[in-house]
C-alpha cells in the first residue's frame, strides 16, 4: 500500500470532514516498514452517553489519542488526525539529534491503526473524532530543551477544525472535549471552544476513563491582557512550516528545521 493510499483511508474524499486530515506525517510515513505497535481497544465508559450530534476531540498524548479514535471507530466515529508536528528534517536525523515531540511513534501508531479503519468502511457521514497531541506545547523533554534538540512543538488554530457554522449545517451540536485526568485546558484549544460556543456549539468535556456522563463546560472570554500575551508568544515563537505544521523559532532568528 502507498502512502498516499494510506493517507486516503483516513481522509475519505467523500466526507465532509477530510480536508481536515493532517497531511504531515503521512508525507513521510514508510508503508513498507511494519508498524511495531499493537493497537487494542479501550474500554471507555463514557461514549454510552455519546449522541450522533456529537463530535469528540481527543486531547490526549497522541498515541493514546489514536488508541482511543479507534475504539470509537469501532463504534462507527470517524477519526480525523490533526497532528501538525514537522518531522526531523534529514540534515537532523543525520545528526542522530533527538525531536521534542517524536513523529516517529505517532506515526507508527497511525499505520498500525490504518488496517483496522480499512476493515471498517466507515461512511461517509460518520461522526468525526478528532485527535490532537496533547504535548504538542511540551514535547518529551519539557523545559529541558537543549541546543541539539530539533524543536519541533506546535499550537492548533481555528483554521485546523471545522466552523461552527460548518459543524452545525453538518448535523453536529455538541462538541466533547476528552482529556487526561488533571490536564488543564490549554490556551491555543481554549480560542478554538471559546468561538464555537459563542457560535451555538455546546461544549462538554470528560476524562479519559471517567464513568460518569460528559459535563457541560462553560467557557470565559480571558482577559485583554492574556489574549494579547498569548498571540504575541505565538506570532514570535511559531510559523508555519512548509509541510504544514509550525517551527519553533530559535534564538538567533532561524528555523529549527
Amino acid at each position: 500500500m502507498k502512502r498516499e493510499e494510506i493517507y486516503r483511508i483516513w481522509a475519505n474524499a467523500a466526507s465532509p470532514w477530510s480536508n481536515w486530515v493532517a497531511p504531515v506525517l503521512f508525507t513521510v510515513l514508510d508503508p513498507n516498514k511494519p508498524p511495531r505497535t499493537v493497537i487494542r481497544e479501550v474500554e471507555l465508559p463514557w461514549a454510552g452517553y455519546l449522541q450522533r450530534d456529537t463530535a469528540v476531540i481527543l486531547n490526549l498524548p497522541a498515541c493514546e489519542a489514536v488508541q482511543v479514535a479507534v475504539s470509537l471507530a469501532w463504534n462507527g466515529y470517524s477519526p480525523i488526525p490533526v497532528f501538525n508536528a514537522t518531522p526531523p528534517s534529514r540534515f537532523f536525523r543525520a545528526k542522530t539529534w533527538s525531536a521534542a515531540i517524536d513523529v516517529d511513534e505517532i506515526i507508527d501508531t497511525i499505520h498500525a491503526a490504518t488496517p483496522i479503519l480499512a476493515s471498517l468502511a466507515l461512511p461517509a457521514n460518520s461522526v468525526p473524532v478528532f485527535l490532537l497531541d496533547s504535548n504538542r506545547l511540551l514535547g518529551q523533554f519539557r523545559n529541558a530543551m537543549g541546543d541539539e534538540i530539533f524543536d519541533n512543538r506546535w499550537v492548533a488554530f481555528p483554521e485546523d477544525f471545522p466552523s461552527a457554522e460548518f459543524f452545525i449545517a453538518h448535523g453536529i451540536k455538541r462538541v466533547l472535549i476528552v482529556q487526561s485526568e488533571g490536564l488543564p485546558l490549554q490556551g491555543d484549544l481554549a480560542q478554538i471552544l471559546l468561538k464555537w460556543q459563542d457560535a451555538g456549539l455546546e461544549i462538554l468535556a470528560t476524562t479519559k476513563f471517567s464513568v460518569a456522563k460528559p459535563e457541560k463546560m462553560p467557557l470565559h472570554p480571558p482577559s485583554t491582557s492574556k489574549v494579547l500575551l498569548y498571540r504575541m508568544m505565538v506570532n514570535l515563537g511559531l510559523r508555519r512550516a512548509a509541510l504544514g505544521g509550525l517551527e519553533w523559532l530559535i534564538s538567533d532568528g532561524r528555523a529549527a528545521s
